[in-house]
C-alpha cells in the first residue's frame, strides 16, 4: 500500500532491485543523513538486501559492482549513516 501512494509509476522499477546499496558516509551532514534514510527505508518496504558501504568503497565502481555481484559485501538489517562532523545546525545563518 505505502509503496503505490508514495512512489506511484515507479512502483515497477522500484519492485525489480535485487536489494539497496547506499554510501553510509563520511560525508556532508544533510546528504548523508537523507540517502541513507532512503535506503533503510526503501530496503525495509521492499523487502530486500541492504548493504553499506563507505566512499572509499564506492569510488571505484568498476570494483564495487564486482563485489555487489559476488555476493562479498555483507548486508545488514540497518546502515547508521557516517558523518565528517557534528552538525551545524544551532548556530543562526547570517
Amino acid at each position: 500500500m505505502i509503496l503505490r501512494c508514495v512512489f506511484g509509476r515507479e512502483r515497477a522499477r522500484l519492485e525489480a532491485c535485487k536489494g539497496v546499496c547506499v554510501v553510509a558516509g563520511p560525508g556532508s551532514f544533510s546528504a548523508i543523513r537523507i540517502g541513507v534514510l532512503y535506503a533503510n527505508m526503501l530496503a525495509r518496504l521492499l523487502h530486500r538486501p541492504l548493504i553499506g558501504v563507505s566512499v572509499e568503497e564506492a569510488a571505484d565502481r568498476a570494483a564495487l559492482l564486482a563485489r555487489l555481484e559476488n555476493k562479498t559485501l555483507p548486508t545488514a538489517t540497518y546502515v547508521a549513516p557516517i558523518y565528517t562532523m557534528e552538525p551545524n545546525i544551532t548556530v543562526p545563518r547570517i
